[in-house]
């Protein structure tokens, strides 16, 4: 896997993940995320399940899709695009917004086609600012990523930006990415989208937070 100051210096996009262009849609982690909310909208879930990696329809219960599909479901009245990012040769990231809510999944390359991950054993925990909070002011934003077991990596997104100079710290199976901010985050509300990966899985998070005027 590339080590994360190389992904934070490339910014590659997801139209160039596996495939000829005729045969992939000019970004295909934004178009399985659209058809994966639109299907959620629908509380159609067997669409919603093969629009899933191998490895998540085997971990994510039918009833785990009911209840996302009704999370999902302001999403399918308009939602706008924050993230869609290929991380590794295998994994990346693809995340939407409609306030006051951001969803955030890892996207899995198998057989040339790029499928949502969920349900995986890595944890990510928001430290700050936390999900929903109001903050007067914010020059930090970090997150705990818990059973990154196997080596792994973390990249902290804001606003649909690479988060500046974040990095990453390890102890044992644990991660942490902490982005410390040149300048203060505006007024307004904002959105935070976090990957996690191993080699052998990965996992998303995405949340908001205001600062009030």
């Amino acid at each position: 896997m590339r080590r994360l100051v190389a992904i934070a210096l490339a910014v590659p996009a997801l139209a160039a993940c596996g495939g000829s262009a005729k045969e992939q849609p000019a970004d295909p982690g934004a178009a399985v995320l659209s058809a994966f909310i639109a299907a959620a909208g629908r509380g159609d879930t067997k669409t919603m399940r093969t629009l899933l990696s191998a490895q998540s329809q085997a971990r994510v219960s039918d009833a785990a899709l009911a209840v996302l599909a009704k999370r999902l479901r302001p999403f399918a009245r308009g939602n706008r695009l924050a993230v869609s990012e290929r991380i590794t040769d295998s994994f990346g990231v693809v995340a939407a917004v409609r306030q006051p809510a951001t969803f955030a999944a890892a996207l899995r390359l198998a057989g040339g086609s790029w499928k949502l991950e969920l349900g995986g054993p890595i944890r990510i925990r928001p430290l700050g600012p936390r999900p929903g909070a109001r903050e007067p002011r914010v020059r930090q934003i970090a997150a705990a990523i818990d059973n990154a077991s196997g080596g792994g990596e973390a990249l902290l997104y804001l606003d649909g930006q690479a988060a500046p100079d974040a990095k990453v710290y390890r102890f044992r199976d644990q991660l942490s990415v902490v982005s410390n901010l040149p300048t203060a985050v505006p007024k307004g509300r904002h959105s935070v989208v976090v990957f996690a990966g191993s080699p052998s899985t990965a996992t998303a998070r995405g949340w908001t937070f205001t600062v009030p005027a």
